[in-house]
């Protein structure tokens, strides 16, 4: 069986400011190149046999310290590059906010299938990447070959690849995908399924359709909730009608909220973490907040949550301070600035 390991290249330049690098050929930071070195310290022992890139320098850059360790010659195949974003290309958020707003909210939601002006779409890209595998996976001699991709940027540069789920989407609670929400909270009960999920254990289908109701209900500010509670809006991170993870944004901070809780909940059935769904799940509930009037969403994780850190510094959180065992962060809406 063939192991493909993916990475991404180093910091670049355009990291700082949080712009959206195509194929755009972005050198990286000094730090950039540290990662490039840390990554072949890893690849000396990792018993690579072939290692891929894109074209792009930053790509070829962050390949070379680790083709040096583990003896290899790089390959360069364009198929690796980035995707093509575009009028996005080089651009901030809130800079394509201001020049194509509707482009900007589509692509956020529908990233896969909705691309920046004169862009490539996601799907495109997979469909260009893909054919690779084959090649590689054939070659008697490539068991565990290394591809370096050009596709945004990673918190550590290292071989931790946030991907993209192209038939994950962010929606609202809807009743056929109720029962896969029930079997998850029945299997996982003990995993982080708090209240919110108990609530749907013990309902019988005929019951679902109400829990449903209830749930999209809670936006409305009449709507009977217990005290101290706030309007929130409940999304599920759903692939066709399986239920993947969920979240939920309240609309204004309490007291209690502004210390510790902050304006969003969010959890991912145990057996898809790791898998880049949580950085998408945040990325796509941005334009809901914005929708909302709130620019800067107060998210905040455990201290040793090293996990849910990545996830928040890799929607563009910035960490303000340290409340007991909380961090907290604030991250940009599409409505910032």
């Amino acid at each position: 069986m063939t192991e493909f390991v993916l990475v991404r290249h180093g910091e670049t330049e355009w990291h700082a400011d949080n712009r959206y690098a195509g194929r755009s050929d972005v050198a990286l930071t000094e730090r950039g190149l540290r990662q490039a070195d840390a990554l072949a310290e890893w690849a000396s022992r990792a018993g690579l046999d072939a290692v891929v890139t894109s074209g792009l320098s930053r790509a070829r850059r962050t390949a070379a310290p680790t083709v040096r360790a583990a003896g290899l010659v790089v390959q360069v195949d364009e198929r690796l590059v980035e995707v093509d974003y575009g009028d996005g290309d080089g651009r901030t958020r809130e800079e394509m906010h201001k020049e194509f707003p509707e482009a900007l909210a589509a692509f956020l939601a529908r990233p896969a299938s909705c691309p920046f002006p004169h862009g490539e779409s996601g799907h495109d890209a997979v469909a260009r990447a893909m054919p690779l595998n084959v090649p590689l996976a054939m070659n008697p001699r490539s068991r565990r070959p290394l591809a370096r991709a050009s596709a945004g940027e990673d918190r550590d540069g290292m071989a931790h690849v946030p991907v993209h789920h192209l038939e994950a989407r962010l929606e609202t609670p809807r009743v056929a995908v109720a029962p896969s929400l029930r079997a998850a909270a029945r299997a996982f009960g003990d995993d982080g399924m708090d209240a919110y999920l108990a609530d749907v254990v013990g309902l019988a289908d005929a019951e679902l359709p109400a829990y449903v109701d209830g749930l999209r209900a809670d936006r409305l500010e009449d709507s009977p909730r217990p005290r101290g509670l706030v309007p929130a809006t409940h999304l599920w991170w759903v692939a066709g009608v399986e239920y993947l993870g969920r979240v939920h944004l309240r609309h204004r901070l309490t007291p209690a909220l502004w210390e510790v809780g902050g304006h969003l909940g969010y959890h991912v059935v145990p057996p898809h973490r790791r898998r880049g769904h949580a950085t998408a799940m945040l990325a796509e509930t941005l334009p809901f907040a914005a929708a909302l009037g709130i620019d800067e969403l107060l998210v905040t994780c455990d201290v040793d949550n090293e996990a849910s850190r990545r996830v928040i510094e890799a929607n563009g959180g910035e960490l303000e301070d340290r409340r007991g065992v909380k961090l907290r962060f604030w991250v940009p809406t599409s409505a910032s600035g």
